[in-house]
């Protein structure tokens, strides 16, 4: 059977991070290995143990006594990797502070982090659906992050509802890993960082990405945001599927929560068109 692995990690959760970005990349199984490879000789090329995308773009850490040419080298050759072995990116920002004001009523409302792990999986398992992809999608988290254990109870339960469920939504199981042991997971880093970098410097009136985001993205990547009034859309949208998804049709709800989504505008940009 076909297996797409998707690649997790967020940017953001540190203290005074205005917005929360979770990100990653679509990787065929055998694509993932050769990023791998790939990846592994571009770090070693310019002496890196690892890519980290605070440390590249601040000169911290192992970039410490590199040049900026050599920076802007390093990341520039890896963005063409993330690109020729890819099948596209995606990624969702919220702003954690203000989405914890507006779910404080919502029961059972889940942290920003889940909250955003939850969005990219149904979105891109409602995108296979809908392209008719007949296989399965793994997912692959950094693991430590502090929401990490609440997270895991989701996916968890993914596979608690059956059979009809786990196909339906072309669940393959998931993974909390060390993004130094799965490479994949730094190319979702640098994708992360760069999203919500972006939403950083717009929220201070610099509303021109950066030339690295501009090359690492292209035009049918999925993204959405969770800021401004969208996070009351995403309230209301949340308590109107609650007794749907209590009521235990799994299948109703999926098809329900779609409906609804997409009538409090918070789909994805852009459609989910394209072959896969």
């Amino acid at each position: 059977m076909r297996v797409a692995e998707l690649y997790f990690d967020e940017s953001g959760s540190h203290q005074g991070s205005r917005y929360l970005t979770v990100a990653g990349f679509w990787f065929e199984s055998a694509q993932a290995v050769r990023f791998a490879r790939d990846w592994e000789k571009i770090l070693d090329r310019f002496g890196l143990q690892y890519a980290h995308m605070t440390d590249c773009a601040l000169g911290f850490g192992q970039y410490k006594n590199m040049s900026l040419e050599d920076r802007i080298k390093s990341g520039s050759l890896l963005i063409e990797n993330i690109k020729r072995r890819t099948r596209f990116g995606f990624s969702v920002t919220i702003e954690p502070s203000r989405y914890l004001e507006v779910m404080a009523d919502v029961p059972g409302a889940p942290s920003p982090y889940t909250q955003c792990l939850m969005t990219l999986f149904h979105q891109i398992s409602r995108f296979v659906r809908a392209n008719n992809f007949d296989g399965q999608i793994r997912c692959l988290f950094e693991a430590g992050h502090e929401s990490a254990a609440e997270a895991n109870r989701y996916f968890d339960a993914i596979s608690l509802h059956g059979a009809d469920w786990t196909d339906a939504v072309r669940y393959g199981g998931h993974e909390f890993v060390d993004k130094r042991d799965a490479l994949p997971l730094q190319a979702a880093d640098m994708l992360a960082w760069q999203v919500r970098h972006f939403f950083e410097r717009k929220a201070k009136g610099h509303d021109k990405p950066r030339k690295d985001l501009v090359a690492l993205t292209r035009p049918l990547d999925m993204s959405a945001e969770f800021v401004g009034s969208s996070l009351e859309a995403l309230r209301d949208f949340l308590l109107e599927l609650e007794p749907i998804v209590r009521s235990g049709d799994n299948l109703s709800a999926l098809a329900k929560g779609a409906e609804i989504f997409d009538r409090y505008g918070l789909s994805y940009s852009p459609p989910p068109k394209r072959k896969i």
